[in-house]
């Protein structure tokens, strides 16, 4: 997917403010790509970053929001969750040593919050998708809360009971059915 990429050449240290936008027909495309099987674009993803550089440094700071579908984990249902963030990333061109060294190397705490960008472009619509991926959450539910399925017919319990009847105990607890616990 192409995208338009800022020339890094062109940064430098006044700040340099973007906006993108990443249509959902194209967002959804990415969600497939990276295996997000439970996340469906409703609209597009719009953000919007400050980039400074200082030498091989590149400092993103930015926001972003999109509208997106997504599955209850409890009852099934899809619903609507508005997702927005904000970021701040800090990139640089120049290698950051280890690459080349054979075997396991040991990375400090500065080094874990730096990521190397190669190309001679900073394409801020990947950044984008990135932060909304990392922004959804694992196990969504509903927003106003939900109750579970019904575990004899499947029925979702969110509208109104199923109708079946709970009647029937499960044997292994059957020896606590007239069990009695006294308050003092």
């Amino acid at each position: 997917m192409a995208y338009q990429g800022i020339p890094i050449e062109s940064l430098s240290q006044s700040e340099i403010r973007a906006e993108r936008e990443v249509d959902a027909e194209a967002l959804n495309a990415e969600f497939d790509e990276r295996g997000v099987d439970d996340a469906k674009a409703l609209g597009p993803l719009k953000g919007s970053a400050r980039i400074t550089r200082s030498g091989p440094d590149i400092f993103v700071i930015g926001n972003f929001e999109a509208k997106v579908e997504l599955s209850c984990v409890r009852c099934l249902e899809n619903f609507r969750h508005d997702v927005s963030g904000e970021f701040h990333l800090d990139l640089t061109k120049e290698p950051l040593g280890f690459e080349d060294e054979p075997g396991e190397v040991e990375l400090s705490e500065a080094e874990l919050e730096v990521e190397y960008i190669e190309g001679d472009l900073l394409e801020l619509e990947p950044i984008l998708i990135e932060q909304l991926i990392l922004a959804l959450p694992d196990y969504p539910a509903c927003p106003k809360g939900c109750e579970l399925t019904c575990p004899r017919c499947g029925k979702a319990m969110n509208a109104d009971t199923c109708g079946c009847e709970d009647k029937e105990v499960d044997p292994r607890f059957a020896a606590l059915k007239g069990f009695n616990v006294k308050k003092q």
